[in-house]
């Protein structure tokens, strides 16, 4: 009985815990083009491209949103979160949406509308979301958005147009 009482309090703890765990808005700072160096590569089966990259140093470099696609061209956005407790990192899912015809990677012939990832974030942080566009098949000119959810609601959505 002791131990069946003793899982509920901590059951009880629990909830309470997450409960007090409050994503208020996210709130767009700045969008556009950017500069990345010192990148990682983080292997993602899930993404198109079969990766993600995280940089250590990213330099913002014009406000637009509308981007002309080509070698090397990195878009993307800043974001404040806000929230509490102040700190805590939570998860957020992002997403990206890719216009008609989707993103064709030659190597695997899979066709995607759509890419989506699991980011964990500091509370009462900024943070950079980005693309960096590299192989021609991933050069789709179209509206691209960007989604940022937190659970079952969206924070962000942001479209950029992309040209030839």
């Amino acid at each position: 009985m002791r131990a069946i009482l003793a899982a509920l309090m901590i059951l009880g703890a629990f909830s309470t815990a997450q409960a007090q765990i409050r994503v208020e808005r996210v709130d767009v700072v700045q969008r556009g083009l950017y500069k990345i160096e010192k990148t990682k590569t983080i292997k993602d089966k899930a993404i198109s491209t079969g990766q993600r990259t995280s940089a250590t140093k990213i330099t913002f470099s014009r406000n637009t949103s509308t981007i002309h696609v080509g070698d090397g061209v990195v878009f993307g956005l800043d974001v404040s979160i806000h929230g509490r407790p102040h700190g805590l990192s939570v998860p957020f899912r992002i997403v990206w949406r890719y216009p008609q015809p989707g993103l064709r990677n030659p190597a695997t012939g899979k066709v995607k509308f759509r890419d989506e990832y699991i980011d964990r974030q500091r509370l009462n942080a900024k943070a950079t979301f980005y693309w960096s566009l590299g192989a021609p098949w991933t050069q789709v000119p179209g509206e691209w958005t960007f989604e940022m959810w937190y659970g079952k609601r969206m924070l962000v959505s942001e479209t950029f147009l992309l040209t030839k």
